[in-house]
C-alpha cells in the first residue's frame, strides 16, 4: 500500500481492530473510517512526521477506545482534521494534541476523555472548531485556547467554536459558544 492516498471505508460494516499495516502507507492523505465496527485501540505507528496525514475520521466506532497515542501530535505540519466522535477513548487527552498546529477541527464528543483539557490546546493556530463535550474533563478550559478564541473574536470573518460540558458544571468555560 506504498502509493495509497486516500482510503474512504466509511459507513460499512467492517470490524475487528484497526490495520496495523496502514502504518506502510507513506503517501496518505485521508483515512475516512467512521461509522464502523471496529474496536481495540488507534495505532501509534499510525502517526509520523514522514507522513502528509490531512485527515482522519473514526468517529461512530463505538468499540474503538484505549488511550489517544501521544505520537499523533508528530502530524503537527500536516493533520487539519479529526473526527472521534463517540467512540470509546478514555485517559487524558495528550498534550502532545498541541503540537497540532494545522488542525482546524477537532471533534471529540461522545468518548471517555477524563482530566483537565491540555493547556498546549492553546497552541494550535489553525483551530476553528473543538468539540470537549459529553466526556470526562474536570476544572477550566485553558486561558491559551480562550485567547485563541478572543483573537477570533476580534475578527468578524473567522470564529472558533469551543464547546463543552461547562453547563452541567464538570467544566467551567467563559469563552465557549456552546454549553451542555
Amino acid at each position: 500500500m506504498t502509493r495509497l492516498v486516500n482510503l474512504h471505508l466509511d459507513h460499512n460494516s467492517f470490524s475487528g481492530n484497526l490495520p496495523e499495516s496502514l502504518s506502510a502507507a507513506d503517501r496518505i492523505e485521508i483515512i475516512q473510517l467512521d461509522r464502523n465496527y471496529f474496536s481495540g485501540t488507534l495505532p501509534s505507528s499510525w502517526f509520523s512526521a514522514d507522513k502528509p496525514l490531512y485527515r482522519l475520521d473514526l468517529g461512530h466506532n463505538k468499540q474503538l477506545g484505549g488511550v489517544l497515542p501521544t505520537t499523533i501530535g508528530s502530524l503537527g505540519k500536516t493533520l487539519n482534521r479529526l473526527n472521534l466522535v463517540e467512540c470509546n477513548f478514555s485517559g487524558e487527552l495528550p498534550s502532545e494534541l498541541g503540537q497540532l498546529s494545522a488542525l482546524q477541527a477537532a471533534f471529540l464528543n461522545g468518548n471517555k476523555f477524563s482530566g483537565k483539557v491540555p493547556e498546549t490546546l492553546g497552541n494550535m493556530a489553525e483551530l476553528e472548531n473543538i468539540r470537549l463535550m459529553d466526556n470526562a474533563f474536570t476544572g477550566i478550559i485553558p486561558d491559551a485556547l480562550c485567547d485563541l478564541e478572543r483573537q477570533y473574536h476580534n475578527d468578524p470573518n473567522d470564529a472558533l467554536l469551543i464547546y463543552a460540558d461547562c453547563e452541567t458544571g464538570k467544566i467551567e468555560c467563559d469563552c465557549c459558544h456552546k454549553c451542555y
